[in-house]
């Protein structure tokens, strides 16, 4: 396993992805992890073996506040003019997609490429400080791919994916069970309930809950997918 990270080490907040990423074949920081562009880890990431069994995982600085500071200049656009601190959050949005693009390109062509998953542990709500609840806070993007190989070797586990794709729900305290599953691991210390591509998935809009269990997902008066059980 190796963990490349852009954010902080030893900050309270990061200490449980500490733990994961000192126990890591190999792990690596940008020298000025939080105020680097997260581009600075592509070098890293481009020294991966393709003769290896490799699970990368990339810590991102992401859309973090200040937003302005998580881009180049020159990678502005919609805060170009100057704009609204709406702006310089759709340009961390673009910035990262143009990072992924890279990553993923990169790793098709070398790296022999089985899967790729994007998400985000916290969405933001642009002008709101973090310590004050609100539902867009909550709200997170899963993006899944995989490869034809990995497709035609887990064609349930694909086709219950795409079923999923607009009414499940699946937040990042998840993760852990739906890596083991998507990886075929045999465990008795995962719940498969809480695997978005198990057959057993069993998470509802009222059994899910965030802000450490303060809310329940079926409080959210404003984003509940109309065909999912509440």
């Amino acid at each position: 396993m190796t963990w490349l990270s852009n954010q902080k080490p030893n900050s309270d907040h990061n200490t449980p992805y500490e733990l994961i990423a000192k126990r890591a074949n190999r792990s690596f920081w940008t020298k000025e992890a939080g105020k680097a562009f997260d581009e600075a880890l592509l070098p890293e990431f481009q020294k991966l073996s393709p003769k290896d069994d490799n699970v990368v995982f990339l810590h991102l600085s992401g859309s973090h506040g200040l937003y302005k500071e998580r881009y180049p200049k020159e990678k502005r656009t919609f805060s170009k003019d100057g704009g609204t601190v709406v702006d310089e959050y759709d340009d961390t949005i673009l910035y990262t997609d143009g990072f992924l693009r890279q990553v993923f390109e990169y790793a098709q062509s070398h790296l022999n490429l089985d899967a790729f998953i994007y998400f985000s542990d916290h969405g933001e709500d642009p002008g709101i400080p973090r310590d004050r609840f609100h539902w867009p806070m909550m709200r997170i993007p899963l993006v899944m791919w995989f490869s034809d190989e990995y497709r035609a070797n887990h064609p349930e586990r694909i086709r219950r994916l795409e079923e999923r794709r607009q009414s499940a729900f699946w937040g990042v305290d998840m993760l852990y069970d739906t890596l083991l599953g998507l990886f075929d691991v045999e465990t008795d210390r995962m719940d498969r309930r809480y695997d978005l591509s198990a057959e057993e998935y069993a998470v509802t809009a009222g059994s899910m809950v965030v802000e450490g269990g303060k809310y329940k997902v079926s409080d959210d008066p404003t984003l509940v997918p109309p065909n999912a059980a509440r």
